[in-house]
């Protein structure tokens, strides 16, 4: 009982923490939508949006292994269910987000938050997920 407790536990923070960098991502997000409100060519501008959210994350990614290298989630099960719920609840709450931004006035792209949202949280999980991964890659034990 008490390590379906611990995995629970880092599942849950595993998975706040995805949405927090997310989240911090999507401020700045927000603002783009502000400045760009009035423009025409929106689509082109957010798939260049979409694609920097990707690298965004990536990046992101990279860094919060250079400052805690450490699984959280040691088992690969669960880190493959990370992999796959992160990004699914990161969309889910873009796209909450920016309706509630839209019914409140303000501009919000809600497809762009939803694909930025979500690809930034896979690429982010990309790269740590390749990083908890490589063990099993390396043949180390």
């Amino acid at each position: 009982m008490h390590e379906l407790l611990i995995l629970v536990v880092h599942l849950v923070l595993e998975l706040v923490w995805n949405l927090i960098t997310w989240f911090l991502y999507d401020l700045i997000l927000s603002g783009r939508d502000q400045k760009w409100a009035g423009e025409r060519e929106e689509s082109s501008q957010g798939a260049l949006v979409v694609l920097a959210s990707a690298a965004v994350g990536a990046a992101l990614g990279g860094i919060s292994l250079l400052v805690w290298p450490h699984v959280l989630l040691k088992y690969s099960w669960l880190r493959l269910f990370n992999f796959v719920l992160a990004p699914v609840l990161a969309g889910l709450f873009a796209s909450t987000m920016s309706r509630s931004r839209r019914e409140r006035g303000e501009a919000s792209d809600e497809k762009v938050h939803v694909w930025g949202a979500v690809l930034f949280t896979l690429s982010y999980g990309v790269v740590r997920f390749v990083w908890a991964s490589r063990g099993a890659v390396l043949g180390a034990p």
